[in-house]
């Protein structure tokens, strides 16, 4: 596991929860930046914290009697388990390692479908807490062999799970392994599936801040309802990290955008933000917003400095949020780019295009993806090919080290990976010497491959 020091993490709100007290029309008292030991909810205001009502409860008893994949890399099976034989199977290996959990809680898109009064409110991510003491790096090598084991269990009797071990586990169900341990201290584990299903085991001590947005800083907790998943009467508290919970549902159920302190969440939750502007969410202060924006690029820029970790930064965001969906990928990527090239302030202009460029670059990827009619792989020019410095690359992986050829051979050579031919009108001719895109002027604007050349190790892209 890597160690870092990044910090992850309209109808009435009346009529949807119960509040355990009358909630204060006040500001918050709960500031963002204050750091919560997550195993004590009593540090949390009385207006932050509610009870959910019957219909709420049968949602979430949905939810943990879902059925989730978890699929496996290779010829590995995919793993069909209900979410909360999943979750009760995590938590009784973490009691055997000596690590167990103080409580199970649900956070972020399945928490706001609970809570949601519309039926139809859409979530892709489960993301599960479990609050515990994590004082020394044993106890983290203890959670991690826990998640392990819970993952052999659930695996079909028909494998033979005595020569399966760690390491194999990690590259054939883990898609993502995160531990922190200076200042805050959690570790994440975000389980593979290729439908953007994305579901995280998160094991906190403490976390300076523990949501993005109003809209998701909800955190149920699950315990009596784990313990009898068809208890009739259980009693569910909901918390939110926000502060103010009727004002978290307001926003949650007017579809409305609001945060505090951008720039202090990791990536200043600039890639949240856009998905939330694309799934119809609005602002909730307009007014404000912009000096917010130029907060969130400015903190993204801080934790993915250079163009291939801002890339791989977003391509897992994609892959983990949206599946093959390639219009919402393409929609999204169209929004991210209006956004930094609207509110960037930190970077130089070249820095800035270069950006603007490899964000445009993905959606050719996609382009191309919907025209040759299959899922992409997109393709990241690490290193010149064949010892020199120009490529081509293609949704499908493939690379063609391009020195020395024709226009019309480079031509050629693209189109062939991209898939079928496109119309005369649409071919783009390639200047060899200094890779330029010549149009003809009545052409329409369809990009038909994307040519990567590197030069001081550093990745430019020619969208044309």
């Amino acid at each position: 596991m890597k160690s870092t020091s990044s910090h992850y993490g309209a109808s009435s709100s009346a009529s949807s929860i119960s509040s355990t007290t009358s909630s204060s029309s006040s500001a918050p008292t709960v500031s963002s930046v204050v750091t919560f030991d997550v195993r004590q909810a009593s540090k949390l205001p009385a207006s932050a914290t509610a009870v959910l009502t019957a219909s709420q409860i049968e949602r979430l008893r949905s939810v943990l009697s879902e059925t989730v994949e978890i699929h496996g890399r290779g010829n590995f099976p995919t793993l069909d388990v209900q979410l909360h034989e999943l979750i009760i199977c995590v938590r009784e290996k973490l009691f055997k390692v000596g690590c167990p959990a103080g409580h199970v809680k649900m956070n972020g898109g399945a928490a706001s479908y609970v809570l949601a009064t519309e039926d139809s409110f859409p979530y892709s991510d489960l993301d599960l807490i479990f609050p515990m003491s994590l004082e020394t790096d044993e106890d983290f090598d203890k959670v991690r062999a826990a998640v392990f084991q819970a993952l052999v269990e659930l695996m079909p009797s028909t494998i033979n799970k005595d020569k399966i071990c760690a390491e194999t586990l990690k590259d054939i169900y883990i898609r993502k392994m995160v531990k922190v341990s200076d200042g805050d201290r959690w570790s994440l584990f975000s389980l593979h599936n290729d439908f953007g299903r994305c579901i995280e085991l998160k094991f906190v001590d403490t976390m300076r801040r523990q949501f993005e947005f109003s809209v998701d800083s909800f955190q149920i907790t699950l315990d009596e309802l784990l313990d009898d998943i068809d208890d009739n009467e259980p009693v569910l508290r909901v918390e939110s990290m926000y502060g103010d919970m009727s004002e978290a549902l307001r926003h949650l159920n007017e579809r409305l955008i609001d945060t505090r302190h951008p720039e202090e969440i990791r990536g200043g939750g600039l890639l949240k933000y856009c998905h939330l502007l694309i799934r119809g969410f609005r602002l909730a202060a307009p007014q404000r917003w912009r000096k917010l924006q130029a907060y969130m690029c400015s903190r993204f820029f801080i934790d993915f400095p250079d163009l291939g970790s801002q890339q791989m930064k977003l391509m897992a965001y994609l892959d983990n949020h949206f599946g093959n969906e390639i219009e919402t990928k393409y929609n999204y990527l169209h929004r991210l780019r209006r956004v930094i090239a609207d509110s960037t302030v930190c970077l130089m202009s070249h820095e800035r295009r270069q950006t603007l460029d490899m964000i445009y670059g993905l959606a050719c990827q996609l382009q191309m993806t919907s025209l040759a009619g299959y899922a992409p792989r997109y393709a990241m020019a690490a290193s010149p090919v064949g010892g020199q410095d120009c490529c081509c690359s293609t949704p499908d992986g493939s690379a063609f080290d391009l020195a020395g050829l024709e226009p019309e051979q480079r031509l050629h050579l693209a189109h062939s990976a991209a898939g079928p031919l496109l119309p005369a009108h649409q071919r783009r001719l390639l200047d060899p010497g200094g890779l330029r895109a010549y149009r003809p002027r009545a052409a329409p604007r369809v990009p038909v491959y994307v040519v990567s050349s590197i030069r001081s190790s550093k990745l430019f892209r020619v969208s044309l």
